[in-house]
């Protein structure tokens, strides 16, 4: 049997090599889906790392603005210098919150990049096994 496709005549040697072809382009995509959730576990795991330095970090700027002194002791440059230097460690600590939550986004992002890549992976799957499904139907007939 002669099957025409795009101008290119096949037969059933040629549809069982397109088959094994097209089996071996799933083999492929699923090793892919692997490595790319390999790789979102890593991620996951990463988010959840920096999540908790976040959050000490919040913590620590809490403690510093909670930070309990009674400057109505002090007078002159020592209260000034003390609320000085407590007002630019509060900036230091929340541009570093800031800037982990920066990396957060970030981070979310690519998991979500790869989780879309992987929805891909199983779509061409899909397709590929119908193109099996089909070549099976050609070679039985």
């Amino acid at each position: 049997m002669v099957i025409m496709k795009v101008g290119v005549s096949l037969d059933k040697g040629g549809l069982i090599n397109r088959r094994s072809t097209l089996k071996g382009q799933i083999a492929q995509k699923r090793q892919q889906i692997s490595i790319l959730n390999g790789k979102i576990e890593r991620l996951k795991a990463a988010k959840a790392q920096l999540v908790e330095v976040i959050n000490e970090s919040s913590d620590y700027k809490k403690k510093v603005q909670n930070l309990d002194i009674d400057t109505t002791l002090w007078m002159g440059t020592t209260k000034n210098k003390y609320e000085d230097l407590k007002y630019r460690i509060e900036q230091a600590l929340a541009d570093y919150n800031k800037d982990l939550q920066g990396v957060e986004e970030s981070i979310e992002d690519e998991i979500v990049r790869l989780s879309n890549q992987v929805q891909l992976c199983y779509a061409e799957i899909s397709s590929l096994h119908s193109s099996i499904s089909s070549l099976n139907h050609s070679i039985e007939n």
